[in-house]
């Protein structure tokens, strides 16, 4: 009879340790056995890499000598937290040089892998905005963990908190470039300036931020500063719904902290504004924080954006191209220019949609637009692969993306796949009269 699964003999992965493996057949899954016996299944994917199985994305191997390099003896010779530590080769390597390392990993069995493999290593399995470390770090690496975030400001936020005044962390994560092509469940890539504003904005003070090869580095200080303690505050003020308070703290710091924390605090205060229906009042935080930083990206492409809605398609796309030339690796900037150029019918928004697309695929307010305009300008196949590649994502199978990749394959022929996904559609928004419409009309069309 033959074997339902593919078995691997018991594989050396490191030193003494040995992992056995059974491929389980028709998935990218594993059955893999540990030292002590115990069987654990593991996904070989872009996430992490598993000992023994390699993964989808970069060996972090070479970047964690690198963070060491950066980290300096007066970091290594206290407390380091390897952040998303993944299955632990890297918190192996650290305890080698570190006083002591603290294994911080969300996955419960990559937590098992990371205590096998680096055993002098205290492993948390948390999310890492819950950690509370008895005592502050002096050192923290944070190595390929922000590109699945779904707020990365809140992840180096979290960092901050565990570490003390002065203590050093190292980020590395993937280059952004506008023609990416990110592999789920990876949501972004970055530029040296987005990461720089992102630490600044946690409140650390930064040594050097640049790119290397494939990838930017940045090694920061944690610093105390009252601006920062501010935005942070705010941001805290919302999550409890005290958005009163949280406006004061945002404008505060809008109106005269330094460069970074402003910019941060402005857009903060739109955001709250805006869901709160006071556009006029969003748009005096844009022009104010402009009066005093007229070159920032982000402002201008949300200043661009109150124009479409005022009616002025000319000077949206005047301020979108100013903040794309500023900032062209920044999804919500390119994303503003491609809504201005859709407006403006400029004949480049769909490859723009496509661009704003590449740099944030996990963003449905960006993949439903970008799909509509190459649907609208004839390109359903590319449609149907961005609604594709973005509902790969958890929480994206909604029933706007469903109803939209129904149009998409309706245009495309193909009934069947249409009349599936509208009734998808239905199902999670039952009391939807277009979509009720669009399912009866897909009906009759096929009994017909």
């Amino acid at each position: 009879m033959a074997s339902s699964a593919e078995t691997s003999p018991a594989q050396t992965v490191s030193d003494d340790i040995q992992l056995g493996y059974v491929r389980i057949p028709g998935s990218s899954n594993y059955e893999v056995t540990l030292p002590s016996g115990e069987k654990v299944k593991v996904t070989r994917n872009r996430e992490r890499t598993v000992p023994g199985l390699g993964g989808l994305g970069p060996s972090t191997a070479a970047l964690y000598e690198l963070a060491i390099d950066e980290l300096g003896a007066t970091a290594l010779a206290g407390t380091v937290v390897d952040l998303g530590a993944g299955c632990g080769m890297g918190s192996r390597v650290l305890q080698l040089v570190a006083g002591k390392v603290v294994a911080v990993e969300r996955d419960a069995i990559a937590a098992k892998f990371a205590a096998i493999f680096a055993p002098k290593a205290r492993v948390i399995e948390a999310q890492l905005e819950t950690v509370n470390l008895d005592e502050k770090a002096s050192g923290a690496v944070m190595i390929d963990v922000l590109a699945f975030v779904e707020t990365p400001l809140a992840t180096l936020r979290a960092a901050r908190r565990m570490m003390g005044k002065g203590a050093r962390i190292v980020v590395i994560e993937p280059l952004a470039y506008p023609s990416q092509v990110l592999v789920p469940p990876a949501r972004r890539a970055l530029s040296a300036v987005q990461l720089g504003a992102l630490l600044e904005a946690a409140g650390f003070a930064l040594v050097r931020c640049a790119a290397e090869g494939g990838v930017v580095v940045a090694t920061a200080d944690a610093v105390e500063d009252p601006y920062v303690e501010r935005l942070t505050q705010g941001a805290e003020a919302c999550s409890r719904g005290e958005l009163n308070e949280a406006l004061a703290l945002f404008d505060a710091v809008a109106m005269s902290g330094p460069r970074t924390l402003s910019v941060q605090a402005a857009l903060d205060a739109v955001d709250l504004l805006v869901a709160q229906g006071r556009g006029d009042d969003a748009c005096t935080r844009l022009l104010s924080v402009l009066r005093r930083f007229p070159e920032e990206p982000r402002p201008l492409a949300a200043l661009s954006q109150f124009m479409v809605a005022a009616g002025e398609p000319a000077e949206a796309k005047l301020l979108a191209e100013k903040a794309a030339r500023l900032s062209p690796l920044d999804p919500a900037v390119i994303a503003a220019l491609a809504i201005a150029f859709d407006v403006s019918r400029t004949a480049e928004a769909a490859t723009v949609w496509r661009r704003a697309f590449n740099l944030s695929p996990d963003a449905l307010e960006i993949a439903i637009p970008a799909a509509t305009s190459a649907l609208e300008h004839s390109f359903p196949l590319l449609s149907e692969r961005i609604m594709i590649r973005c509902m790969e994502y958890a929480g994206n199978a909604r029933p706007e993306a469903f109803f939209l990749r129904s149009r998409v394959r309706l245009a495309l022929g193909r009934i069947e796949d249409a009349k599936l996904d509208a009734r998808l559609a239905l199902a999670g928004d039952p009391s939807s009269e277009e979509l009720r419409a669009m399912v009866a009309s897909l009906e009759a069309s096929s009994a017909a």
